[in-house]
């Protein structure tokens, strides 16, 4: 379905930037994430611990508080199996001509501990910088990472709320880019999170869904995605009136979108 389409942005070091008025020089900057990028965490350490004071004036320290955290937090460690490879595995078959097959997996774990704090922080700055788009979705990617899906969900909706309130006056920071509208860029980066969920099928991932998308239905009551997502999702667990309701919302919002007129139109064949 076009709204419930996976399509999962891993976090990635590259994407988490900081606000263009920063104490730190490009420079400096660019030389912590080097280091953390080459699992260097000493400097980077130091200077956290040092800078603690800008933590609530510097989007900087936040943007390296969580790069460093992910990675000091992250160990990877290799299993053996019997049967066939998976994607990313390394195939191995046995040297007896048996045609015994098996694979070599790497397994990557986090002391989520440690993490789930420094996201506590990264939640409390940005009530000092709130329009810091590249910080929450950062919060978001990490929180998808390790599985906390109850977190990285309220994070879309504070992000959800935050933007009505500053008026979608989002900043991005020096690496990567915010390209075209900033509402629009925002809600197709929340989009894929909101398929994730879905693919869940689970009770948390369904409750968590139906939460995201009535928050984006409360803020943005003119966008289809919330109505989509709620018929995809009342449909696809046979609450079939209730998945008429939303999809007929939908179309008072969109009469002319293809796929909810498709779905709308496969719903009603039960």
């Amino acid at each position: 379905m076009k709204y419930l389409l996976l399509s999962l942005q891993l976090f990635c070091i590259s994407l988490l930037c900081s606000y263009t008025a920063h104490s730190l020089e490009d420079s400096e900057f660019k030389f912590l994430i080097d280091n953390i990028k080459q699992n260097k965490l000493d400097v980077v350490e130091t200077y956290l611990a040092e800078e603690r004071a800008t933590a609530t004036t510097d989007p900087d320290y936040t943007v390296l508080l969580l790069n460093y955290s992910f990675n000091k937090a992250r160990s990877t460690h290799f299993t053996t199996g019997l049967g066939e490879a998976k994607k990313g595995d390394f195939e191995l078959t046995s040297l007896d001509g048996n045609n015994t097959k098996g694979f070599l997996r790497e397994v990557v774990s986090f002391d989520e501990i440690s993490i789930l704090e420094s996201l506590r922080i990264a939640q409390d700055n940005l009530r000092f910088f709130p329009n810091q788009l590249d910080i929450h979705f950062g919060i978001v990617s990490i929180a998808q990472n390790i599985g906390e899906h109850s977190v990285m969900a309220d994070q879309l909706i504070s992000m959800l709320k935050t933007s009505k309130e500053i008026d979608n006056k989002w900043q991005w920071g020096k690496v990567g880019s915010m390209e075209g509208d900033p509402e629009e860029f925002m809600i197709q980066g929340l989009l894929p999170r909101t398929a994730m969920l879905f693919r869940l099928e689970s009770e948390e991932g369904d409750r968590l869904l139906i939460n995201v998308s009535e928050a984006l239905i409360q803020y943005y009551p003119n966008k289809v995605y919330g109505y989509a997502n709620l018929g995809s999702l009342y449909g696809a667990t046979k609450r079939y009136d209730e998945a008429r309701k939303y999809y007929e919302k939908a179309l008072e919002v969109d009469p002319n979108d293809e796929v909810v007129m498709k779905n709308f139109k496969r719903l009603n064949n039960h």
